[in-house]
């Protein structure tokens, strides 16, 4: 569908937030929370690190996860 000059990239929106922040230096770190919790750090060489579902280790109990 996309000419070979075209990457394409799929990465989670968590990303999208921390490029939205850094004005797309992706060198840094974001922390997003809400019925859900995800945070995510990038750095300028290329090291990446996220954490989520920690929300009913450390008593959030919202989302989903008391109907599964």
């Amino acid at each position: 569908i996309f000419p070979s000059l075209v990457k394409l990239y799929v990465y989670n929106d968590v990303v999208v937030a921390l490029a939205s922040g850094t004005m797309g230096k992706l060198d840094g770190c974001v922390l997003i929370s809400g019925t859900e919790s995800i945070s995510y750090g990038f750095t300028e060489d290329g090291h990446e690190v996220s954490g989520w579902w920690w929300g009913p280790v450390l008593g959030d109990w919202g989302r989903f996860f008391l109907i599964s």
